[in-house]
């Protein structure tokens, strides 16, 4: 059996951006020389069963996926054997990976999960006659977009149009794709395109220079006032607005209860609202890349702060490590030009500096790639701490993202 399980999301929107649903990606890492393999295809199906039932049986799911759908993926043998049972039918949908045989046997265990409630998605699905029970059955047909042309992907709709199912585009990777498929009528989306960001202009990279400035210099002088992140949040209107939103104060409040307001919270507090205000406002609907950096921080404090660096170090840390996605630059070149003290900058390129191999687990955590968890940190409960981080930066941008936005 395998000691190290791993769990992370990737989140599925409607039509309007809006999150509606998580699958949940599960990963094993089986030794430490290993690469990190896909439960769902790369073991026994037994083996599969028994750690995503396990991993699942000690991890409050509300606090990954909170109010909304998680998308897991079942093999032949999870549905066989009926493994759904222990999850809750009002929050779970249960993927049917392309690989499987959707022969009489299958259909029937599909049949069954579906009359005792759960919802059913047919993933990777290229529509085919023997196929129509299991497309009547399905709640969501997920469809691989990726690299097709507008002919072949409207050849493979036409037969799914007349059902009721849900139809997402999955793997969108462009704007040019994510258009495309809203322009076909799919009813959800699912990809990477939605981590990247979409616009990058002058304001935008002055506003990520003066955080950049601000964050460098906490690294240097920790207890940094309040007030130079209060002037760089008073000079954009957007995350003034956002930490308005956040205190529920409203237009008739002038500017000054702003600042009376973030007087009345700690340090720690008020600096992470800036910040965390700073990164929605340079992001766009649906958030998702600013989500993930500010997880991203929240997981390097989490695992590091019992190290000789404080929390607010290592979040600042992880916060620089992943800045360069908001520009799409080079991770190099963006922390080159950051003007670090040469201690700091070793974290990032040092393979044996201790904070730089955390850096380097939490990637390949996000990522779930084919990277493998470095030697020596395997103490580290990355899982735990993806599961904190996760809740914790919900929590915050839901407070800080306006309803209507």
């Amino acid at each position: 059996m395998m000691e190290h399980t791993l769990l992370a999301r990737q989140p599925l929107y409607n039509r309007d951006l809006d999150v509606v649903a998580y699958e949940l990606l599960f990963r094993a890492d089986q030794h430490v020389e290993e690469s990190l393999v896909d439960l769902v295809h790369g073991l026994p199906g037994d083996t599969a069963t028994e750690l995503m039932l396990s991993t699942l049986n000690h991890i409050e799911l509300d606090k990954i996926i909170g109010e909304h759908l998680a998308f897991i993926n079942f093999t032949r043998a999870h549905l066989l054997k009926g493994a759904y049972h222990q999850l809750p039918t009002h929050q779970v949908v249960i993927e049917v990976l392309e690989n499987i045989q959707l022969d009489d046997e299958s259909l029937n265990a599909i049949e069954s999960l579906v009359n005792e409630g759960y919802q059913m998605a047919l993933d990777d699905f290229v529509y085919k006659p023997e196929f129509a029970r299991a497309v009547a059955l399905a709640a969501y047909i997920k469809v691989d977009v990726y690299g097709k042309t507008r002919e072949a992907l409207e050849q493979e709709l036409a037969p799914l149009k007349a059902t009721d199912a849900i139809l997402i585009a999955e793997k969108v990777e462009t704007e040019r794709m994510y258009q495309l498929c809203r322009e076909l009528g799919f009813d959800w989306f699912q990809g990477y395109y939605f981590q990247r960001p979409r616009i990058i202009n002058r304001e935008r990279l002055d506003l990520i220079e003066r955080l950049l400035s601000h964050l460098s210099g906490l690294l240097r002088e920790p207890r940094q006032a309040v007030r130079p992140l209060l002037d760089l949040a008073y000079t954009d209107s957007g995350i003034w607005q956002r930490l308005r939103h956040l205190l529920a104060l409203d237009d008739s409040c002038g500017d000054d209860a702003v600042e009376e307001q973030i007087e009345l919270y700690s340090y720690d507090k008020a600096w992470l609202w800036v910040v965390a205000s700073v990164l929605i406002t340079l992001d766009q609907r649906p958030f998702e890349l600013s989500k993930l950096i500010l997880v991203r921080a929240r997981m390097m404090a989490l695992l590091c702060q019992t190290t000789e660096h404080s929390a607010q170090f290592c979040f600042i840390i992880g916060l620089l490590s992943c800045l360069h996605r908001l520009v799409d630059k080079n991770p190099k070149d963006f922390i080159d030009s950051c003007a670090l003290d040469a201690n700091v900058h070793a974290i990032f390129f040092d393979d044996n500096n201790t904070l730089g191999r955390v850096l380097t687990n939490i990637d390949a955590y996000q990522s779930m790639t084919d990277q493998t968890l470095k030697e020596g940190d395997l103490s580290l409960d990355y899982q735990q701490a993806y599961i904190e981080a996760v809740a914790w930066g919900d929590t915050l941008c839901q407070q800080i993202i306006d309803e209507n936005e």
